[in-house]
């Protein structure tokens, strides 16, 4: 049975059966997510190299000149990346990463 992600980040539930009959909240999962504690500093952003959200802010740098953009770019290119397995999200978290640092400015 497939399970989803919610990325909304009011809603309680981080996992959900698509034919509904099961969920996950976020006390039953062992990683703290993201989307639900985007004002948590100490809440990974990127779980592959794990840069939190008061890394992000502490660096305060735009995207182009982000020392952590950079750094997990060079990890993907690397193959070191495994954000299948690690983010809550099941796909890359250099997307939440660029949309913190946007969200900034």
């Amino acid at each position: 049975m497939p399970y989803y992600f919610c990325r909304d980040r009011d809603c309680p539930v981080v996992y959900f059966a698509e034919d509904g009959s099961h969920t996950f909240e976020i006390q039953d999962v062992r990683e703290r997510v993201f989307q639900k504690e985007m004002e948590n500093r100490s809440v990974f952003v990127c779980y592959c190299f794990r840069y939190t959200v008061g890394d992000i802010q502490e660096e305060g740098a735009t995207v182009d000149n982000s020392q952590i953009v950079a750094a997990i770019n060079e990890g993907i290119r690397a193959g070191q990346c495994a954000c299948d397995w690690r983010n809550p999200q099941g796909d890359c978290c250099l997307g939440n990463v660029v949309a913190l640092i946007k969200s900034r400015s």
